[in-house]
């Protein structure tokens, strides 16, 4: 016969409990994951879940696919076909945003308005961008990096900048400016 001790009902609770919270703290990491890999990734597109990123570029694609993951950090649409934007393509969680190389010549109102936490928005080697509205921008308080190069820009409105107080780097070359507001 052996000498145990009757484990009491207070010290096996605990005992239960602690290991429900290792339980859940190991498996937290993974449930953080988990649901981007349940979004659905457009066809053409291959989505990442660390840092969650949808990569959708050099496809001959002529829109924004739709949906793209909600969850997606990074969206990298670059070297396609697309030529028109509007509100709602994006999800707000967006961060980096790479449409350069495209054919857009449609900037619908709005287009990135929600976006409050992009930081690097690279609109680069598009030729038909329409004019920039004053307010094209408003709303991206945590723009770092605003690229418009070789967009054929030859005058920026003078508010266009207002509110992007984080912007830290701005690239415009190679268009047809001949001053800056």
């Amino acid at each position: 016969m052996t000498n145990s001790k009757p484990i009491d009902r207070f010290s096996l609770q605990i005992r239960c409990s602690l290991l429900h919270l290792l339980g859940f703290f190991l498996l937290l990491p993974l449930s953080l994951s988990y649901p981007f890999s349940l979004s659905p990734c457009p066809s053409l597109c291959t989505c990442y879940p660390s840092p969650p990123t949808a990569s959708c570029q050099s496809h001959n694609l002529s829109r924004v696919p739709s949906p793209l993951p909600r969850q997606a950090r990074r969206v990298f649409l670059q070297n396609n076909q697309i030529s028109a934007l509007g509100p709602g393509l994006f999800s707000p969680f967006t961060s980096v945003l790479w449409l350069f190389s495209n054919r857009i010549s449609v900037l619908r109102p709005g287009t990135f308005q929600g976006l409050e936490h992009l930081e690097e928005l690279d609109l680069g080697k598009n030729p038909n961008l329409p004019p920039l509205q004053a307010d094209s921008f408003s709303g991206l308080n945590s723009l770092l990096s605003l690229h418009l190069y070789q967009c054929n820009i030859q005058r920026l409105p003078a508010e266009l900048f207002r509110g992007l107080n984080s912007l830290r780097y701005l690239y415009l070359q190679h268009n047809r400016l001949t001053g800056l507001p």
